[in-house]
């Protein structure tokens, strides 16, 4: 509910109450079998899924969401895993941030940022990347004919955001053959599994 000042046909002051119109988007793309859900809450967003698997497809957990994205080939090939021999549309990719949680009463977190982090650790990759949970990455994307590098932010489980959604399926192929795509629970490979965000 809203609450503001109006004026009255007298010329007095008074005051509206009123509920803002609200629309959700669901998107699902057949090619693909994904849902991209926009609305306001985590929970709205996870009724829709369910609600929508649940009738169109019999399983609540048709569209399940909740294991998608892992940043663990970070941690294991470091710079290697931005390796890209798969995709020849994609020139180079960089990670240029990370946010890492370390927990405890205050919640903390800490925020990594450089051109390339990688270039910036050099051999000390590992220790960098040790301790606490990565819940962030930021990766910037260049791809062939094209001068501008694109932003894409991995945040796993169940989250990858794009600077454009014309990148999107250069991107999932990426993503699923270096691994920071878990392959679909059913096995099939092909599903990346992404839910964009506006």
């Amino acid at each position: 509910m809203r609450r503001e000042g109006r004026h009255e046909d007298d010329g007095a002051s008074g005051i509206a109450y009123y509920r803002p119109q609200k629309h959700d988007v669901i998107i699902y793309d057949g090619e693909t079998d994904e849902l991209a859900v926009n609305a306001g809450t985590k929970g709205e967003i996870e009724l829709y899924l369910q609600t929508l698997g649940a009738v169109l497809f019999s399983d609540e957990k048709y569209f399940d969401r909740s294991n998608r994205f892992t940043l663990a080939p970070l941690l294991e090939k470091g710079k290697e895993a931005l390796e890209n021999d798969t995709v020849p549309e994609i020139v180079s990719v960089r990670l240029i941030e990370i946010e890492r949680f370390w927990g405890g009463k205050a919640k903390e977190k800490e925020v990594r940022k450089a051109t390339d982090l990688f270039l910036a650790w050099e051999d000390d990759w590992k220790r960098r990347l040790s301790g606490g949970s990565i819940d962030r990455a930021v990766f910037k994307f260049r791809f062939d004919g094209d001068g501008k590098e694109r932003t894409v932010a991995i945040l796993p489980p169940s989250l990858a955001r794009y600077d454009r959604d014309a990148d999107s399926d250069l991107i999932d192929r990426w993503l699923k053959d270096q691994k920071f795509c878990r392959p679909n629970p059913e096995g099939d490979d092909d599903d990346v599994g992404v839910l964009e965000d506006d």
